[in-house]
């Protein structure tokens, strides 16, 4: 037996055992069907809500459909294991009919979830897949004070225009992670980048990681999946309620505690071919490819600003200290809130 099938078999045997009938819980008097699956860990440190995607496929049924947790995560056997392993419980909901994260219906149900469950954890993280993560950004911003974080997969923030109705400000103190794939023709990288943008100018604890691969969710690995728990682990600043603001550096990349640790491109043709490619939406303030260049060689740091929250609202650009190979420089950047919606 080789050693990578005796890994996968020994991270698959708990989820084997687990393998129980869904539970159900009521709302508007119909019985809806979740799967709630428990870490072994004593010290408990919160659960995740991840809903599925393809929801088009539970409309019109005439009774709630029972799917395994591995059709409820696509094939990818890494995910349970690698949350159970760190402490979190994880509560996967079943869409039915008008009861997916689409539509209010949905909402609802993750909701009466949360009020059923809550009180047993730590905090709450919503998460989800293409139409899960799609669901996970629109009931995360409706409810904010429900959830300690977002961790959203392939979503789609701008589904029905949704994401012109956020305040980001809402998301402020709260651990904001983006996930998305290289190659996903279904919902390209470029449009949960540009939600990203604007929630990180709030929020340190904002995070956009890419990954190769296509709109699949067995494309994540197990390191991909520990490095989402480890930003969840990180500890975030109290919301400021005040009208002095912190405000960080908008950088199209995965930022970890201020470093440049990659930088990602904002492919105009790709952005054209589905609308989003306007001039509102590319970057022209700062060169990808010299900061590319630079983080082969150097590392780049970020620094934040405190900046009066009117301020804030009404200036179109930023400036912000990077320190590049121990030097100082001052980087000028778009503030992407005060850029319109396309």
């Amino acid at each position: 037996m080789s050693k990578h099938l005796f890994y996968l078999i020994v991270l698959l045997l708990p989820l084997l055992s687990r393998a129980t009938a869904p539970d159900t819980i009521t709302v508007d008097g119909h019985s809806l069907l979740y799967h709630i699956t428990t870490s072994d860990k004593a010290d408990k440190k919160g659960v995740i809500i991840y809903m599925h995607g393809g929801v088009s496929q539970f409309k019109g049924l005439q009774t709630p459909k029972s799917i395994s947790l591995d059709n409820m995560f696509e094939g990818n056997t890494v995910f349970l294991p690698t949350v159970f392993a760190t402490g979190y419980d994880v509560i996967t909901p079943i869409a039915y009919n008008e009861y997916n994260w689409l539509e209010e219906g949905g909402v609802k149900f993750i909701t009466e979830l949360v009020n059923k469950h809550a009180a047993n954890y730590q905090e709450v993280i919503i998460s989800g897949f293409s139409d899960g993560g799609t669901g996970a950004f629109r009931i995360f911003y409706q409810h904010p004070e429900l959830f300690a974080g977002l961790w959203m997969f392939n979503g789609y923030p701008q589904h029905k225009n949704y994401y012109k109705t956020v305040d980001h400000y809402k998301g402020m103190g709260k651990h904001i992670i983006f996930y998305a794939t290289e190659s996903d023709k279904v919902i390209p990288y470029e449009f949960p980048l540009l939600e990203y943008r604007r929630q990180k100018i709030l929020n340190e604890h904002t995070y956009f990681y890419l990954r190769a691969g296509s709109h699949s969710f067995k494309e994540y690995t197990q390191e991909d999946i520990e490095q989402g728990i480890n930003i969840l682990s990180l500890k975030t600043e109290t919301a400021s309620s005040g009208d002095e603001i912190k405000v960080y550096p908008p950088i199209d990349g995965f930022v970890l505690n201020g470093v440049i640790k990659e930088l990602y491109p904002f492919k105009s043709k790709i952005g054209k071919r589905y609308s989003v490619a306007e001039q509102d939406n590319n970057r022209d303030d700062y060169n990808y490819k010299k900061i590319s260049k630079l983080l082969n060689e150097y590392t780049i740091s970020l620094q934040p600003i405190t900046i009066n929250k009117n301020e804030l609202n009404n200036k179109d650009n930023l400036v912000f200290a990077a320190i590049v190979n121990g030097k100082k420089e001052e980087w000028t950047l778009i503030n992407w809130l005060n850029k319109k919606p396309f």
